[in-house]
């Protein structure tokens, strides 16, 4: 095939010749440059048809190998980033504290390579590094492999798209009712609505 990744063998017989023997097909694998993948049951197979005067057409003799593909490096949040666009958010919200790990970046693994039936090696696709930007509030840590986020101050973790940041005042632009639930923060929080009665506040910093 034009990718060199599969063989195909057809064969006409000429009743008055001799079917052809295993020296005369690897002659002609060989001619035709293929060196592996070889299906040496496909041959053995087809070479005793061949003997019965069978004709063979479009018969599969060799496999090249694919590529596999690699993993493409990621992200993994350890703590849930807020979301001030979803109702009921303070029951979602997940305060950090200083010097504690919030993501772990993972980088990509390379695929496999594939070799072709001419014995060549097929290249697998390149894997992408995890694309982020992070605010001055969040700082990295090289682990083996992996590099550690880690909050520079206590907050909550905001995700917009591949930005990842910490925010130390908390901004609250709607009103904190018994609806909302209990508001628990570690440091400053700055509320542009209401706060009604019989609301449940746990604030370390300021009001």
């Amino acid at each position: 095939t034009p990718q060199k990744m599969a063989a195909y063998l057809s064969v006409y017989n000429n009743r008055e010749k001799l079917p052809l023997t295993r020296e005369d097909l690897q002659m002609v694998i060989a001619a035709a440059g293929v060196s592996s993948g070889i299906l040496e049951d496909e041959l053995k197979r087809n070479l005793d048809k061949n003997v019965l005067k069978q004709s063979l057409v479009g018969v599969q003799i060799a496999r090249g190998t694919r590529p596999l593909a690699g993993r493409v490096g990621f992200i993994e949040l350890l703590r849930r980033p807020y979301n001030a666009r979803v109702s009921n958010a303070l029951l979602s919200f997940d305060p950090v504290n200083e010097d504690e790990e919030i993501a772990r970046v993972h980088p990509p693994e390379r695929g496999t390579p594939g070799v072709d039936i001419l014995g060549q090696e097929v290249p697998c696709a390149m894997t992408a590094e995890a694309e982020y930007r992070l605010n001055h509030l969040i700082k990295s840590l090289k682990l083996g492999n992996d590099t550690s986020l880690i909050a520079a101050a206590k907050g909550h973790i905001v995700q917009d798209g591949q930005s990842l940041i910490l925010n130390e005042v908390l901004t609250l632009n709607d009103d904190i009712t018994t609806h909302s639930g209990a508001l628990i923060y570690n440091n400053d929080v700055s509320v542009y609505g209401s706060i009604c009665e019989n609301t449940s506040l746990n604030i370390e910093g300021s009001l």
